[in-house]
């Protein structure tokens, strides 16, 4: 959990989050993650700079692992003894 939370924190701070896991408006367009899709299928790789940054699969792969071990730990406190006992 802990790692999980200095994983994100620094993030955050050193601008990884916005600058490389968020995708921008146009990538968010069906037409383009359909492209993706295609590219990536028939083994299509960028090259050159475009090699250098996420591709929109990669950038919902890596937010969606992320959100789900924030919702998994999250959960998990919830049922925890520690924080029901707590509860008046």
């Amino acid at each position: 959990m802990i790692n999980g939370l200095l994983y994100v924190g620094a993030s955050l701070v050193n601008g990884h989050l916005r600058r490389d896991l968020l995708p921008k408006r146009d990538e968010i367009r069906p037409r383009h993650i359909l492209q993706d899709i295609w590219n990536h299928m028939r083994l299509k790789l960028p090259k050159g700079e475009a090699a250098k940054h996420y591709n929109v699969l990669q950038k919902g792969a890596y937010l969606g692992v992320t959100v789900l071990m924030l919702l998994m730990v999250l959960t998990g406190l919830t049922i925890s003894p520690g924080f029901n006992a707590a509860a008046p």
